[in-house]
């Protein structure tokens, strides 16, 4: 399983994602489904719902994304890198 803490728009959510297709957003697990059409545009599935999501990395762990036409500024830690920044 993966964890990752990831800032939207100044507001922190736990995120863990396992191999069987279940992601966790803050303790509630969903089913989703994500694929990578190449290094910047991805399609999630979530329920019966399909989104295109195209990411723009800014710099470091800093993203901005853009789905369904909405732009969302975002920061993306693995769980080291969140202990290691609120250490600074």
């Amino acid at each position: 399983m993966s964890e990752f803490f990831v800032t939207i728009n100044n507001k922190k959510h736990s995120v863990k994602i396992s191999e069987n297709g279940f992601v966790e957003i803050n303790g509630k697990q969903i089913s989703a489904e994500l694929t990578v059409l190449n290094k910047n545009a991805f399609l999630l599935k979530y329920g019966n719902k399909v989104f295109e999501i195209t990411s723009n990395q800014i710099e470091n762990a800093h993203f901005g994304l853009l789905i369904e036409g909405w732009y969302f500024d975002t920061i993306v830690r693995t769980r080291l890198q969140e202990t290691a920044n609120e250490l600074l």
